[in-house]
């Protein structure tokens, strides 16, 4: 068999709402801002009456933008709060972010400067992979052997127009990888495969099988590195959604279009407009929870059936002090590798970001799907302290506060962010971002965004791109 690895291996670099496994970001791997691809642009709209459906990044800072510049805009959001997927919660006594987390790459990203005219401190956030617990072998891994298997990683993410070269167009993720570790020896090849399965279920939220290979790494990416806001990212939705008309609680069941104007139905009112912008996630399109008449562009539905939501969830753990420091002697990150079945695979030590000892366990993908599925907050809690006794090689103590996401389940969301499987393609981000209706019907959202999709910055630029359709200029400077 031909040698799978190239010549140079690159470190990887971390993004979205997953923290990560090394700190450097690599130019060879990604493109930078100005080398960003972009959809068409898709024409203007015009109006004075826009209404935006949904209080989430993208749909506050189109909201704002056109606010600000003299438009009557009406925000109508289903949950009882703004924010969407990036919500902040007090986790007794400090804040804590249940969604988004990062924000990924200072240099360009619009939110860097937001943050700093707010006076919110990012810290860069390198944390290391200092401990892997291998169930199968009741071991830890030695420094050695992470190593070893970091660097076989990070060389199929190098090589990774060869690897799709061999297995050929229209494969999935879990094909590209079964090939590269198919002549390692056994316990490589495992942990191998067990680590790349990360890269992929929790950073990008897609089954491994089921996501595509081609898109694998292959949106752009920031420069600067992961850094945490400190705080969270609640003053930053306290700012966009500032002096907006909001309307919460208050789920859009339809949008029409009569002659010129298009009404946004709900339970208790119709709301009419010149034109509306549509922010909802994905998850709640595919579920056809908002019905459109007349029906969307065919290329549009086809979109949302291609394009599909997928899943990191959280169980956060709050504790008297940092018990783990002789297991995890600095702060960090871990893997734990279970003997069988779905767990927790990964996780990271919070303390230092948010102010109190913290730990948070990730699952992601498949995994994540059949766990949520599967188990109550209390038997997730229970098997993430389990994870850590193993891992740590202790009998963990209880903590005094817990705290679970559930994303996928959520009505107003159904998964954490877009992914690309397989059959779909960026091309399908940008019919979905396109505008409908003769530019009456707009949209935003992270899954709009073609170069940053799944990232808060993507929500954000995508909101700015739909004021910018009005002759609005973004209100977050850089957007």
């Amino acid at each position: 068999m031909t040698s799978r690895r190239p010549a140079l291996s690159v470190p990887l670099s971390r993004r979205r709402l997953l923290g990560g496994l090394a700190a450097a970001t690599s130019a060879s791997l990604f493109a930078s801002c100005a080398d960003a691809e972009e959809c068409p642009d898709g024409g203007r709209a015009t109006g004075q009456r826009v209404v935006v459906v949904g209080a989430g990044v993208a749909g506050l800072t189109a909201a704002r933008s056109l606010a600000m510049a003299g438009r009557d805009v009406v925000v109508v959001e289903a949950r009882d709060r703004v924010g969407g997927r990036v919500h902040s919660v007090d986790f007794d006594g400090t804040p804590l972010d249940l969604g988004a987390a990062w924000v990924h790459g200072t240099r360009g990203n619009p939110l860097t400067a937001l943050a700093s005219s707010l006076g919110i401190e990012l810290r860069s956030d390198p944390q290391p992979l200092r401990r892997w617990w291998d169930a199968r072998v009741a071991s830890s891994l030695t420094d050695a052997e992470i190593a070893e298997v970091e660097d076989e990683a990070d060389a199929f993410v190098a090589a990774l127009r060869r690897v799709r070269r061999r297995v050929g167009a229209g494969a999935s993720y879990q094909d590209g990888v079964d090939w590269w570790v198919s002549d390692l020896g056994d316990a490589k090849r495992r942990r191998v495969r067990h680590l790349l399965g990360i890269y992929n279920e929790l950073d990008y939220g897609g089954p491994c099988a089921q996501t595509s290979l081609d898109a694998f790494w292959e949106e752009e990416e920031f420069g600067g590195g992961d850094h945490l806001p400190i705080g969270g990212y609640a003053p930053i939705i306290e700012y966009l959604a500032e002096g907006l008309d909001l309307r919460l609680s208050t789920p859009v069941s339809a949008v029409t279009r009569v002659g010129a104007e298009v009404r946004v139905e709900t339970a208790t009112e119709t709301f009419v407009a010149d034109a509306v912008i549509v922010t909802v996630p994905l998850g709640v399109l595919r579920a056809n929870a908002i019905r459109f008449d007349p029906p969307l562009a065919a290329a549009k539905q086809r979109a949302i059936q291609r394009l599909d939501m997928g899943s990191l969830e959280k169980v956060a753990l709050r504790f008297d002090d940092r018990f783990w420091s002789s297991s995890l002697p600095a702060a960090g990150v871990w893997i734990h590798e279970a003997a069988s079945g779905s767990d927790f695979p990964y996780g990271q030590d919070f303390s230092d970001a948010v102010g109190a000892p913290t730990l948070v366990c990730f699952n992601g993908g498949a995994a994540s799907r059949a766990l949520q599925d599967a188990l109550s907050d209390d038997e997730l809690v229970s098997r993430a302290l389990q994870s850590l006794d193993a891992t740590f090689g202790m009998s963990v103590p209880t903590p005094q506060a817990t705290r679970v996401t559930r994303w996928r389940s959520d009505p107003w969301s159904r998964g954490s962010y877009s992914y690309i499987p397989v059959g779909a393609s960026f091309d399908d981000i940008c019919a979905l971002g396109a505008p409908d209706w003769d530019n009456h019907l707009l949209f935003a959202g992270e899954a709009t965004e073609r170069s940053y999709y799944q990232t808060v910055h993507g929500a954000l630029l995508s909101g700015a791109r739909e004021a910018r359709r009005f002759g609005v200029p973004s209100a977050v400077p850089g957007a």
